[in-house]
């Protein structure tokens, strides 16, 4: 992934389920997320050897969509492993 990249994925099946991305890269850094155009905040849930999971509260909006839209952005080229809600 470049400095951006979006993707769909499925909307929360339930209220209170999270967005969680997965990426490889263990250094600190931040990207930023928007969840059809509202932008959720990203932190750290998980950091272990190739990888760094990020957990974001999804808006209360989400539960009704038929899909997520996610786009993230970083300052420099990332690694993409994957993108979940539960």
């Amino acid at each position: 992934m470049n400095s951006a990249g979006t993707l769909r994925i499925g909307a929360p099946s339930g209220a209170g389920q999270s967005l969680y991305l997965g990426i490889f890269e263990t250094g600190d850094f931040l990207p930023q997320a928007t969840v059809n155009g509202v932008t959720c905040a990203l932190s750290v849930s998980h950091r272990d050897n190739d990888l760094t999971e990020f957990r974001a509260a999804l808006p209360t909006a989400a539960f009704g969509w038929p899909q997520l839209e996610v786009t993230i952005r970083n300052s420099r080229p990332l690694l993409f492993g994957y993108a979940e809600v539960r």
